[in-house]
């Protein structure tokens, strides 16, 4: 049995028989096709990811076994102001690291770590709204294996793993935030190439994961005061994702990616409420349809102006309602909510960048974007300020406008300043818990490693 043979094995082997003892994340989505890892950003005011391309080139010589080290580091100083709480001066360090493993033109392995810590002022999107924090720290860690299976079909399996904690005041302590979750899973992507010529390729891609997420200190207040309640942990469920898309892209200017996803969550120990405010045998559940598109236009790659653009529909459904007693002992003011989490987002991310060269070398790049988001709730009633019950359905909006500069200062090494405003606004005025309008400057200021 030759080495590599071997290799390929045993691989297969470890993904088959361990896949739930590895870590996972459902926020680090890793692209087989492109080979794409994915680092924190928070350019909306939330922990999302901004891919970073770092394609591995299927290489034509035979030698032995090859390292690609890949490492991403940005630190900023930052500062934030909120009509709603007070400024908060801060630093932001985003780093990525994935020392790649060549054994092979046709085989890598490729481990990778992406972590972020972040203080600045924060409103982070919960189930039930917007919830404001300071600080944030994410880890993520995956170990994927990318192999060519013939010449148009290749392979990733993955297993994966993410951390998030939360501080939500100052005398709160790591480790001991509500929302603070933790996750584990592994799954698998595959991709097909249609065709690959001189002129660009179309690829179709498809994938499959399994991920379970737990909230070791979210606990409702029954849970709490009852020894024998009925449901503890109710946060946490198991994930399914499934996804299929397809990619087109031209080697000298263009590319479109379109992708459908499907999540399906099944929550492990949260029992569905009824119109009288009982709790049923049903457990929850919910279903989260998305559909992407994300496009790329350069008319000169590497100077000149840059246009990238990119949206989502998503229509997400469940079976969990929602009962409102009001605070009250009497019943005659309770209000019953039928599937409080159904609603429609719709968001577009369009942005334009413009490199400035000299002597073939870029020595500045200014961007400029606006991202627009909307989520309507087909049940969920908007409230006053007191609490009390509007007519119609709640609906929520974001704008934000973004703008940057990144100097170059050596190859690998940038200056880079960015300033975002974020406007959120509802018709939902009740604020005693989460917040649903407010507006926040951002500033951040800071260096840039890529090797």
């Amino acid at each position: 049995m030759t080495e590599k043979n071997k290799i390929i094995i045993i691989a297969v082997l470890f993904f088959l028989f361990f896949p739930k003892q590895a870590f996972g994340s459902e926020a680090v989505p890793q692209d087989s096709n492109k080979g794409y890892i994915q680092k924190n950003d928070t350019v909306e005011g939330m922990a999302t990811r901004t891919p970073i391309d770092v394609t591995l080139p299927k290489i034509s010589i035979h030698g032995p076994k090859e390292w690609i080290p890949i490492v991403d580091l940005t630190a900023y100083g930052t500062y934030s102001h909120a009509d709603k709480g007070d400024d908060v001066w801060g630093a932001s360090v985003f780093g990525t690291m994935a020392p790649a493993m060549k054994y092979n033109d046709d085989l890598y392995i490729i481990p990778l770590y992406s972590g972020s810590y972040q203080r600045e002022k924060f409103f982070v999107v919960e189930e039930e709204g917007p919830l404001s924090t300071t600080e944030i720290q994410h880890h993520d860690l995956s170990m994927t294996a990318k192999y060519l299976l013939t010449e148009k079909v290749t392979i990733s399996p993955t297993i994966f793993g993410g951390w998030d904690l939360n501080v939500e005041s100052k005398d709160e302590g790591w480790g001991n935030g509500l929302y603070d979750y933790r996750e584990m899973g592994s799954g698998s992507d595959f991709d097909y190439l249609v065709y690959d010529t001189s002129k660009g390729r179309i690829q179709l891609t498809s994938g499959a994961k399994w991920y379970i997420r737990q909230y070791p200190n979210y606990h409702s207040l029954i849970s709490l005061a009852t020894p024998t309640a009925p449901e503890v942990h109710e946060k946490d469920y198991n994930g399914i994702e499934l996804s299929s898309g397809w990619k087109y892209t031209n080697l000298k200017n263009t590319s479109l990616d379109l992708k459908y996803i499907l999540l399906m969550k099944y929550f492990i120990d949260k029992k569905v409420v009824d119109e009288d405010g009982i709790l049923e045998g049903r457990r929850r559940q919910e279903y989260r349809n998305s559909i992407k598109l994300s496009a790329l236009y350069s008319p000169a790659p590497n100077k000149g102006f840059q246009y990238n653009y990119s949206s989502e529909f998503t229509c997400n459904t469940g079976n969990q309602n929602f009962y409102d007693s009001r605070g009250t002992a009497v019943l005659s003011d309770d209000v019953f909510t039928p599937r409080y989490y159904d609603y429609l987002g719709f968001d577009a991310r369009p942005e334009i960048s413009y490199i400035f060269v000299h002597k073939d070398k870029p020595v500045a790049i200014l961007s400029g974007g606006y991202n627009f988001l909307m989520r309507n709730y087909t049940s969920r009633k908007p409230q006053d300020a007191d609490g009390g019950y509007k007519s119609g359905k709640q609906i929520d909006f974001e704008h934000i406008f973004k703008a940057s500069m990144e100097i170059p200062v050596t190859k690998h090494v940038s200056w880079v300043t960015r300033y975002d405003y974020t406007l959120e606004s509802s018709n939902m005025d009740y604020e005693q818990f989460y917040t649903y309008n407010y507006k926040l400057h951002r500033v951040m200021s800071g260096m840039s490693i890529s090797y």
